[in-house]
């Protein structure tokens, strides 16, 4: 299934965190956002779903986000969905790894309540309204 016409590109959040979830939710409240609290429930989803945007953590019970990343990048139909690494991780070999797996950008987890949202925000300016407004 792909992007469908007329509607809002959804984003795929995956991240186990609800407190961090709550918050990308606040602060895109207009846009369709699915949760997939695991990568194996993300996979289910990108199976059947293309989303305008994957917002992926990097700590993930059972499969890491770096894991999921790879699996997310081997699928010629998905190749075109930005992937955006969304970690409280700011280590050097993260970013590293996470860039050599083909993401698209990796943004670390603000500590401010109103940092978090605004960069949230900024991620959704940036990827999806420039390419799909």
């Amino acid at each position: 299934m792909s992007l469908e016409a007329g509607l809002e590109p959804s984003i795929l959040v995956v991240d186990d965190n609800p407190a961090d979830v709550r918050l990308i939710r606040e602060a895109l409240a207009e846009r369709r956002i699915h949760v997939a609290e695991d990568a194996f429930a993300a996979l289910d989803f990108l199976g059947a779903t293309t989303p305008g945007l994957v917002l992926l953590d990097l700590s993930l019970p059972r499969m890491n986000g770096h894991e999921l990343l790879s699996e997310i990048r081997a699928q010629p139909r998905l190749a075109e969905v930005p992937v955006v690494i969304f970690s409280s991780s700011d280590s050097l070999d993260d970013i590293r790894r996470a860039y050599d797996g083909s993401a698209n950008c990796y943004v670390t987890k603000p500590a401010g309540l109103d940092h978090f949202l605004e960069t949230i925000r900024r991620i959704d300016r940036f990827w999806l309204r420039t390419r799909y407004n």
